[in-house]
Parts: C-alpha cells; structure tokens; sequence
C-alpha cells in the first residue's frame, strides 16, 4: 500500500485528534459558508486512529472538519498518510503541519512541544524534526511551567513573548510566581522589574550572609530574638573612613550584619581598634553670650521652619500628581517621578518608613511586597511602560 492515499471518507469515521495543535478553531461562519456553495475544496489530511480501528484522526484540517459538519456533509475528501502508526508519529505530523501556518500561536505551539515530549523526545531531536530552533523549543517549552492564567495571557496576545520568558525565570518561586499571576497586563512591566530587584537584593544579602558567617562574623536577624552588642557602630566610610567591604575582608571577626526583610546593615562590633570611641569625648562648655543664644535659636527656628515648609510643598506635589492619575501632567512630570521611583529601587540607601509615610502609605513594613507596593503605588498611573 502507498504511503500516502486520496479517499472520500464518511464524516462520521473521521474524528479531531485530543491532542490538536490549535486549542480553538475560531469563528467558523464564512469558511462553512464557502463549504455549503462551493464544496470542500482542500482535502482533510489524516491517519489511522491507533485507538479506534477503522476509524481516522486529523492531522490538519480541523477548522474544515468542523466546518463540514456544520453544513450537514456525509462524505469528506481525504489525504490519508499510511506511514503515521504510532502517537508520537501523528503529533510531530500535526506540529509541522501547523508550524507552516503563520497564526500558530506560541502557546499552541509549546503545547505540541511538550505532547512530544512526553513520548522522550528530546528539546533537540523536536528542534531536529521540526526545523526550529533548539533554543526556541527550549523557550516554548518553558512557557508551559507558567501558571495557567499567565499561557492564556500569553496565547490571547496580552502578554508578549518578552515578559513570557522574564516570568519564567520566576517559575523556582511560587510565592513571586502566583504575585505575577494576579498581575494584569498592563503592570507587568513594572512589577516584573520590582521583582527582579527584590530577588537580586535577597540573593546579594543571602551571599552576604554566608560570608561573614564564614569568616567568623556575626549575623543577627530583625526579629530582634539577639540584639547587636551596645557600642557597635556603622560600617560606612564617614564612621569608620572605610566601605563595608574593606571592614569584611580586613576585620572579618569584628564584622556583623543585621539582615532585614529589603536590605542588609553592616556594623563593627569593636570600632576602638579604629579609633573610634562609643562615648563621645567631653567638650567644654562652650561660653555664649544671652544674644547669640537668642540669636541662633531664631535662625535654627528659621531654618526648620523653612525645611517643613519645602517638605510639605514636595509631599502636596507628589500626593497631587499620584492622585491625579488621568489628568493631563506637565511637561517632564511623568519621567521626573518615573526616574525617582527607579533611583528609589536601584540605590539601597532609602528609608523604607520614611518614604512609606511621603507617600501616606499604610503598609507592613515586615512584608516581602512593601518595596513593590511602594514602585506600583508610584508607577501605576504613569503611561510609558519601563523598557
């Protein structure tokens, strides 16, 4: 027998494959219409059903399958492949049919991937038969270890193929992954790139961590269960004229961390050795005269009333500009908060509680969402999405 044969087919003998490449066949209205005038005029490419004897699959022609049986045709014509005996054969045979159609979507297509690789196909033997890609199996295939609600994000166009693979990278992480699930397309962007920070800043403090317990320092932990010894001070190099990192590798026994949930403060437990004193030295008593107490009571009066004044004209801007999120903004105004909010990311050196209370915040500042409750409550109302 040929390997390949044409045949008219009884519709009824003809069935959809369970595993079809396309998970929807669409709005089959004018395509049945074509078929009910003109006839079927492209045959219905199928197999022997390996389940059912006597029976055929399809390995292309769904759309037209369903389409016939909505016009009420008896008979169908058929290209029937002979050589297609095993599962695995009939959905390679239906992946590289479909692979050749332009409106196959990513999610369809990882779909496929992964029925072949049930059946211990490798990511480079499908590349091989597919002639795809080895590195493009590989990321369709990483599409479907993201959630269900995130493929159909993906598959419906909502989701580029870029945020796909940056969600991916999350799939070690449920608690990050199931955030990334509940987030809507149009913050995706944003909270991605929050993410990423949060998870770099923990494994740069779980590195950190390791370190100095290594090198015999000392790790104490916000719970506050060990408090830091009293008269430990500030690594910086204001304190002890020295970074953190010249104090790890010079004095790594008088070193200590205190780990928080979004950063990390390093200390010297014994800041003498440096020169330091935990008291500070007596000074004399200075001699002033009623006036220049008088005096510079008034200027440091002028001064704080000066700085509360700015402080409270910053905060009634910002307030204004977040809360007016669909009225026209100035020009610049959107990128100024924009990089503000980003140096606030990148930086490491803001106040988690200050900047929470700026932005009348009421948030737990022990959850793990407070860094991305603070970028989204910036972010959310501005148009251009961070690249």
């Amino acid at each position: 027998m040929n390997a390949t044969t044409i045949e008219r087919l009884a519709l009824e003998k003809v069935r959809p494959h369970p595993a079809n490449v396309r998970l929807d066949v669409g709005d089959l209205t004018e395509l049945a219409d074509s078929i009910d005038a003109k006839g079927l005029l492209q045959p219905i490419l199928v197999a022997p059903d390996p389940e059912i004897p006597g029976m055929w699959v399809i390995i292309a022609g769904h759309r037209r399958h369903a389409a016939a049986t909505l016009v009420g045709l008896n008979r169908v014509d058929c290209v029937i492949r002979h050589d297609l005996t095993s599962e695995a054969d009939i959905i390679e045979a239906m992946l590289v049919e479909n692979l050749q159609r332009s409106d196959l979507t990513p999610v369809e297509e990882a779909t496929a991937y992964q029925r072949l690789a049930l059946f211990d196909v490798s990511p480079a033997e499908i590349a091989r038969r597919t002639g795809r890609a080895e590195s493009t199996v590989r990321r369709r295939l990483d599409l479907m270890r993201l959630p269900e609600t995130t493929r159909e994000l993906v598959h419906d166009g909502q989701l580029t193929l870029g945020q796909a693979d940056a969600i991916a990278e999350f799939t070690d992480d449920p608690d990050m992954l199931d955030r990334l699930a509940a987030t809507s397309a149009a913050d995706m962007d944003a909270t991605i790139y929050a993410l990423r920070h949060q998870r770099d800043r923990q494994r740069r403090n779980t590195e950190l961590v390791t370190e100095v317990e290594s090198a015999g320092g000392k790790v104490y932990h916000h719970d506050g269960a060990t408090d830091i010894p009293a008269g430990a001070r500030r690594v910086d190099e204001w304190t002890l004229s020295m970074t953190p990192a010249q104090h790890r590798k010079h004095h790594p026994t008088g070193h200590a961390i205190v780990v928080w949930p979004h950063y990390v403060q390093e200390y010297c437990l014994d800041p003498t050795v440096h020169g330091v004193t935990t008291e500070p030295a007596p000074q004399p008593a200075p001699t002033v005269t009623d006036e220049k107490v008088a005096a510079r009571a008034a200027e440091e009066q002028r001064l704080a009333d000066d700085l509360a004044g700015a402080r409270e004209h910053r905060i009634k801007w910002i307030r204004g500009t977040l809360s007016a999120r669909h009225a026209p903004k100035p020009a610049g105004t959107e990128a100024m908060l924009r990089q503000f909010v980003l140096h606030l990311l990148e930086a490491d050196l803001f106040d988690v509680t200050d900047w929470c209370d700026l932005l009348g915040l009421d948030v737990d500042l022990e959850s793990p969402d407070v860094a991305l409750w603070i970028a989204s409550e910036v972010l959310e109302w501005r148009t251009p999405r961070l690249a």
